[in-house]
């Protein structure tokens, strides 16, 4: 049960998701666009409210280009901390970093012709000492092996599978079939 305050403050909540992309009544949330912070601030906002209003699955649809890897982990990783079952759905291109957060889904959804991709990780290495270089490598190889564990991870397919995709000089295009092969897609719709 909730307290009057709660209450309110959940009214407020949904008046402002709405306008977010976030569905109260079918427990969804669009996720189109640039990975960035206000995509993390949309999705914590969208679930905290419905894990609030019931204990349903939640239908997290993405449609993304990808964008910046550390809100990409963070969006992955509070969709993994729901006590919800989270489906992810792609509509589109579901590619890059937005790759990963499809991955986090309990169950995930696909239909042809929906375009998945994934590539290594791109990053710019910053001007100055050896040692910064150095330093900046070694994170890039660690975010590079985190992203590469969490896919193996959630698809219960063979890192070296993952490793060989991601590490590829070209990006890498998957079909629907080809992802549902690799148990990145579970449900083909």
């Amino acid at each position: 049960m909730i307290t009057v305050d709660e209450q309110e403050a959940l009214s407020f909540a949904i008046e402002l998701a709405v306008g977010q992309g976030i569905n109260i009544l079918d427990r969804s949330i669009q996720l189109f666009g640039d990975v960035d912070e206000a995509m993390l601030k949309r999705l914590d906002t969208g679930m905290s409210v419905l894990e609030k209003v019931g204990d349903g699955p939640i239908t997290v649809k993405i449609e993304s280009d990808g964008g910046d890897l550390y809100p990409g982990f963070a969006i992955a990783g509070r969709i993994r901390s729901s006590p919800c079952e989270v489906i992810t759905e792609a509509l589109g291109n579901c590619m890059s970093v937005a790759f990963l957060i499809f991955a986090a889904g309990d169950v995930r959804r696909a239909r042809s012709p929906v375009v998945f991709m994934v590539h290594q990780i791109i990053s710019e290495l910053p001007a100055g000492k050896l040692t910064s270089i150095k330093a900046s490598v070694a994170q890039i190889n660690r975010e590079h092996t985190a992203f590469v564990q969490f896919l193996s991870e959630m698809t219960g397919t063979d890192e070296s599978v993952w490793t060989e995709l991601v590490n590829r000089a070209e990006d890498t295009y998957l079909t629907v079939d080809k992802a549902f092969d690799l148990n990145l897609v579970t449900e083909v719709c």
